[in-house]
């Protein structure tokens, strides 16, 4: 009896799609070792880029770097290294000074020099920049002149880096027993940058009674 041919065709049929999925399980099986091998973890993509996949970021990714924006400090002139005021004659090298353990000032160790209160305001920066200097009544001192400058006189501080030009705004005196009473404003170290110029006062033949004390407001 010959076969139905329909029924040839249904087994070839079958046998043709049973060799395609045994061929596609071989495959996958030995992807599956593959992947095993090496070392690739199953069901989660490798976070390690390929050589084609490059991770450096691009030039417009990268910030520019910016200039740091000045501090107060770096605007200011510096340490103050001269003292000028034309109008007295005075052309003094400036040291710097500090407080002495009885609580004074100290003052220059030249008569010709003027002393910066270095604990104090910088030139330039707010409060006032304090400066001492000699008088002397049997002698030359750089402040000799200083009670005959007149409000509106210019003084010239010269620094490292640049130079500031005060003007005057009061010349006075203060009895020493009263002193205490001014230190705080004139050692201030905020408000409008200034100038404070001091020395001894009112001679009475044996010793100074006052400390001559000038005021000058910045004004370049």
């Amino acid at each position: 009896m010959r076969p139905d041919r329909r029924l040839v065709v249904f087994l070839l049929l079958a046998v043709g799609v049973l060799l395609v999925l045994t061929a596609a399980w071989v495959s996958s099986r030995d992807d599956i070792q593959a992947v095993r091998e090496s070392g690739t973890e199953l069901g989660a993509p490798s976070l390690t880029p390929s050589p084609s996949e490059s991770v450096a970021p691009s030039a417009s990714a990268s910030p520019t770097p910016s200039k740091p924006s000045p501090t107060a400090e770096d605007a200011t002139p510096g340490i103050p290294q001269q003292l000028v005021i034309p109008s007295t004659g005075v052309k003094a090298p400036v040291e710097q000074v500090g407080m002495l353990p009885d609580n004074t000032q100290e003052v220059p160790d030249s008569m010709d020099n003027v002393g910066w209160y270095r604990d104090g305001s910088k030139p330039g920066e707010p409060g006032n920049a304090v400066i001492t200097g000699h008088t002397c009544s049997t002698c030359d001192g750089v402040f000799d002149r200083l009670p005959q400058l007149k409000e509106g006189a210019l003084i010239t501080l010269k620094a490292a880096k640049g130079s500031i030009v005060y003007r005057v705004s009061s010349v006075g005196s203060v009895e020493i027993a009263d002193f205490g009473k001014y230190a705080d404003d004139i050692y201030r170290t905020d408000g409008p940058p200034g100038l404070v110029l001091m020395t001894c006062g009112d001679w009475n033949g044996s010793t100074y009674e006052a400390t001559t004390v000038v005021y000058a407001e910045q004004v370049s």
